[in-house]
């Protein structure tokens, strides 16, 4: 009933001027009204303009945990809200919240390069390879968390800078600089970063409008709590989620599984997902999700065969659907209007597309197939002019979404609509996907990189918590045996162990450090 209750605050806008708990006046230095609605314990909401009809939270696959948020503590802002100044412009939307002396800002997803983010600009774009502190990555998310104990999440799927302390409107600085006649020799001297800014300064292009929410606690744990709860409370993986799952080769056939899955199991190796990479699909760039029989000729035997050996068995697809599958047909009018590597491109907003995707899935599902690596859900490198292979922002897709939203919410709408294919079914899965967002910490799966620098596997690892992310390393390629060992060690530390290096022989006691751990993590 009260997720009702939220839904009808969406369209039934309530101007409030006067404020009795925070004893004021809600004004703006805009010339924008500005609405302010509570969701729950600790979280509020700011409107203001008319948002976009789609935003990462119309997407959220479950409600808010309110008796959960309920015995959390409020907190205090170090801020009322009516300091945060709302604007439409000409350009889009803006937002200012205030900055406190000596307080630090973490998060913006799924981040490598930087962990505190004070004195950055920040630009949570979706991309296929993170990138240095802009903030170009796989999971990226327009949140963040304060030392100051509260969070701020703009809720839009339109590409979001954040100017977190970086910058000083004119009408804010108090006092001229003082002049001491020293002249600056270097560019490093002349283009350092001052982190001096009192705001975070956010900038939404190509908005009417948009939504703020903001999470207040006692602290910056409970912050990332209480987002949690409000995305739905954190997932639960079945126990072989946690465990350790091996990746074969591209080109392997059904012979090539069946002699790995023998070889772990005599020598007594761990291993408790299997999974096959592109060539199992009869076309694989784009998909045709049918079963290769040149390669495996005969599968229902092979899965048969995993599963009495107690393996799972995970496949690897992307979204982009062949014009030889039997998905190319159903989906040819719910699709958006580029192709990707000569494929479809779903519209996963519309319930109808989930609907027929899922469709197909089941009965891969019902074969024996626990989970899905969903590949290639970002997007082609936007930092440099030859990556092409993702389709345009100035795509169009049947839900009225264009280009530049669909990248934002496609990995988490993809996985959404298979994770939904095994809850319909009362099954348990654990999946890989490569691009999240917000509101993604109730559904069971792990995002992965094709980043490999071990530094790169730290920073993801401590970055990811902050928005509610499960992310796990790959371990393949590696310089020395010392970096593997090293490379190894941080996967156990992640959400499960992902192998695919081909290292099988010094696997046994890492693989048994693994299981060993499985109860006190679960």
């Amino acid at each position: 009933m009260r997720q009702g209750y939220i839904g009808k605050l969406k369209f039934l806008k309530v101007y409030i001027f006067a404020l009795f708990f925070w004893g004021g006046v809600l004004s703006v230095r805009g010339q924008n009204a500005v609405t302010v609605d509570t969701l729950a314990n600790g979280v509020y909401r700011l409107s203001i303009g008319i948002p976009d009809k789609f935003t990462p939270y119309d997407f959220c696959p479950k409600g808010p945990k309110y008796s959960a948020l309920d015995k959390l503590a409020t907190g205090e802002l170090p801020f009322t809200l009516k300091d945060i100044d709302m604007r439409v412009t000409t350009r889009g939307s803006r937002v200012s919240i205030p900055l406190q002396d000596g307080e630090q800002l973490y998060g913006f997803g799924l981040q490598i390069g930087s962990f505190q983010q004070r004195g950055l600009k920040k630009r949570p774009i979706v991309n296929d390879h993170p990138l240095n502190t802009l903030g170009y990555t796989h999971a990226p998310q327009p949140f963040y968390v304060s030392s100051k104990g509260y969070g701020i999440l703009v809720n839009t799927l339109r590409y979001t800078t954040f100017y977190c302390g970086t910058h000083t409107e004119k009408n804010i600085q108090e006092k001229s600089p003082s002049l001491t006649g020293e002249v600056k020799t270097s560019t490093e001297e002349l283009y350092a970063n001052k982190k001096s800014g009192s705001y975070v300064y956010v900038d939404i292009p190509n908005c009417d409008g948009v939504e703020v929410f903001i999470f207040q606690a006692s602290d910056l744990k409970e912050v990332v709590q209480k987002y949690n709860l409000f995305s739905g409370g954190g997932c639960l993986p079945p126990m072989w989620g946690l465990g350790f799952k091996y990746r074969t080769k591209t080109d392997f056939t059904q012979e090539g599984v069946m002699r790995v899955q023998s070889y772990f199991r005599d020598k007594k190796i761990p291993c408790d997902v299997i999974g096959l990479e592109p060539g199992w699909h009869t076309a694989a760039y784009s998909c045709s999700y049918v079963w290769n029989k040149e390669r495996y000729p005969d599968h229902h035997s092979m899965l048969k065969t995993l599963i009495g050996n107690h393996y799972k068995v995970n496949l690897w697809e992307h979204a982009y659907v062949h014009p030889t599958s039997p998905l190319w047909k159903p989906l040819k009018d719910y699709s958006g209007d580029f192709l990707v590597w000569g494929g479809l491109v779903p519209d996963f907003a519309l319930p109808e597309t989930r609907t027929r995707f899922a469709d197909y899935h089941k009965q891969l599902m019902r074969e024996g197939i626990s989970g899905f690596k969903l590949d290639e859900c970002d997007n082609s490198d936007v930092s440099v002019g030859n990556a092409t292979w993702g389709f345009p922002e100035m795509s169009i897709f049947p839900s009225g979404m264009d280009g530049e939203q669909v990248h934002q919410a496609f990995g988490m709408l993809y996985l959404r609509t298979l994770n939904e294919m095994y809850v319909s079914e009362n099954k348990r899965t654990f999946q890989d996907y490569r691009s999240s967002g917000l509101f993604a910490s109730s559904i069971p799966a792990s995002l992965y990189s094709d980043i490999y620098g071990y530094k790169d596997y730290i920073e993801m690892v401590c970055n990811s918590a902050f928005g509610g992310l499960l992310w796990s390393p790959e371990v393949r390629q590696s310089g020395s045996k010392a970096e593997f060992f090293r490379r190894l060690q941080v996967v156990l530390l992640s959400a499960h162990a992902v192998v695919d290096s081909w290292f099988c022989k010094i696997l046994l006691g890492y693989s048994m450090i693994k299981i060993k751990t499985m109860p006190v993590s679960f």
